[in-house]
């Protein structure tokens, strides 16, 4: 988390999104990953940064992993 937190900061950044693979060409996320974008999400709430996206990609699909401040209208994908 404060890896990325502090890269969006140092860099500038108002808005940020993160993308991971999942080689096993499964597009559920994990507890973990779940976990992950609820965190992201926090921590950037906190230090005034819009968290835009957390997406699994695999070799033919992505999904956007939901987190509490998405916006509902924006679709998700495939």
């Amino acid at each position: 988390m404060r890896e990325i937190i502090t890269t969006v900061l140092t860099s500038g950044g108002a808005a940020f999104g993160v993308a991971h693979n999942h080689p096993s060409g499964s597009l559920d996320p994990s507890e973990a990953d779940l976990a992950t974008t609820h965190r992201l999400s926090e921590a950037a709430e906190t230090v005034g940064l819009r968290f835009l996206d957390h997406v699994i990609v695999t070799d033919t699909a992505w999904r956007r992993i939901p987190h509490p401040s998405a916006d509902p209208s924006h679709p998700a994908g495939p």
